[in-house]
């Protein structure tokens, strides 16, 4: 009997290993950053804009972790014109965000969440996304774009990603497990005494 439950005991370790090494996914790290300007659809008073209608003259700011490769990316490229999406301030989503293609990789991020904060001559646009890196999983993370009238709509950009757990999560639950599963033959043999 007693050998039996040491091979249940062996085989649930192994799955919570199992299950640990499964769970490690390729997982964006790091962090991205973009300055240039915008325009709304009243540059003259944000409080009356609506969307941003272009993004033009950008140029990366700093780039960490995976996107560290991108700070090389040559500021006189034609796709800095193109890598930001117009969107309304009402938008509930975006997608893509934004986009850039350096050495045949794909960089991405999609806003899934859109808030925008405006004052006469400010904006905060923020929310959350999902960033993607050609070869590496889809990552959760989060962005916000400032811009203010002062010297033509100046824009700057930020995103991060989540930082993965390295598959400890499950290995956790999976010894969580075992530790239950102790327990429950220890107090399977407990007996209550009434007195």
């Amino acid at each position: 009997m007693k050998f039996i439950n040491s091979i249940k005991i062996a085989a649930t370790l192994v799955l919570a290993l199992a299950m640990g090494s499964a769970a490690r996914a390729d997982l964006i790290n790091g962090t991205i950053g973009f300055v240039g300007t915008f325009s709304t659809d009243n540059n003259a008073d944000f409080t009356s804009a609506t969307a941003f209608t272009s993004f033009s003259g950008l140029t990366f700011g700093a780039a960490t972790g995976d996107y560290a490769p991108l700070s090389s990316f040559p500021a006189t490229s034609s796709v800095y014109l193109s890598a930001f999406t117009p969107f309304s301030f009402a938008a509930t989503s975006v997608s893509p965000l934004w986009t850039v293609v350096n050495l045949g990789i794909t960089y991405s991020f999609d806003a899934t969440s859109v808030n925008v904060t405006t004052t006469q001559n400010s904006i905060i646009a923020q929310g959350n996304g999902i960033a993607s890196i050609t070869g590496k999983d889809s990552t959760l993370g989060t962005w916000i774009i400032t811009g203010n009238s002062a010297g033509g709509q100046a824009l700057t950009f930020s995103a991060s990603s989540a930082v993965p757990d390295g598959g400890m999560t499950a290995v956790m639950v999976g010894l969580g497990f075992i530790g239950m599963s102790f327990f429950a033959r220890r107090h399977g043999k407990l007996k209550l005494v009434k007195g």
